[in-house]
This record gives structure tokens, C-alpha cells and sequence, in this order.
């Protein structure tokens, strides 16, 4: 129960794998102008704000991972952010259940899907 937050260096790497985050007040997994977060098999749910938030680091990864039911968005990337997503199994879908939020939203961000990924298998039953 709760997030998870992730900041070091620019160079520095945060690696979570195998893990379920429920019900976090805020985001469910956090990293802002620092260290680069790598997340494998990784589900996120029911955040209170956004599933996964991303500012300002540009080696970020997914791989694997589902992300439901976000009062924000999914998967939100901003201040020239950048994250990969990667693995069939990964999903982002019923996120964004207050206005103005999405299943993938890149604000002055990037957000690149590995091929054969597309946004529509991914991305899905968003507000």
C-alpha cells in the first residue's frame, strides 16, 4: 500500500522489479530531475494523482508493467522527460477518472513505445 519515490544524481539508476503499489495518496511512482527509473513487472494502481510521474530525467524504461484506475493520467512525462515502454504484457488503461487527465500524457515530454508496441494496445479505457 502506497508509492514510491525515486531521486539520486542524473547518472544514477533506480531499478524496482516484481513489485504492486496500491492505493498511493499521490503518485504511485515518482522521479523528478534526477536519477532514471527502471521499472520491470511493476503494476501501479488506484494512485491518487498520477500512476507514474517523470520530470526531467531521459533514460527512463517500462517493461512489463500495468498502471490502473489513476485519479491523473497513466503515465505522465514532463520538463523533457523521456520514457521507453517495452514487453507485451505492459497495459495503462481506466487512468485519468478526474478531467483532464489521460492514459499516456507527455508535457514537454517524450514517451517512445518499443515495435511492435502501439499506443492503442497499450493505452486503454482512458478518460
Amino acid at each position: 500500500m502506497g508509492g514510491l519515490e525515486m531521486g539520486g544524481k542524473k547518472e544514477d539508476d533506480g531499478n524496482v522489479s516484481d513489485l504492486t503499489l496500491r492505493k498511493s495518496k499521490g503518485y504511485g511512482v515518482s522521479g523528478y530531475n534526477g536519477a532514471s527509473m527502471h521499472l520491470d513487472n511493476v503494476s501501479v494502481e488506484n494512485s491518487g494523482m498520477s500512476g507514474v510521474y517523470v520530470r526531467g530525467s531521459k533514460r527512463n524504461t517500462m517493461k512489463n508493467c500495468n498502471v490502473s484506475h489513476s485519479k491523473c493520467s497513466g503515465l505522465y512525462m514532463g520538463s523533457d522527460g523521456l520514457m521507453t515502454i517495452d514487453g507485451k504484457d505492459t497495459t495503462i488503461q481506466h487512468n485519468g477518472t478526474n478531467a483532464y487527465h489521460y492514459g499516456l500524457y507527455a508535457y514537454n515530454g517524450s514517451i517512445h513505445l518499443v515495435s511492435p508496441l502501439t499506443k492503442e494496445m497499450i493505452s486503454t479505457n482512458n478518460h
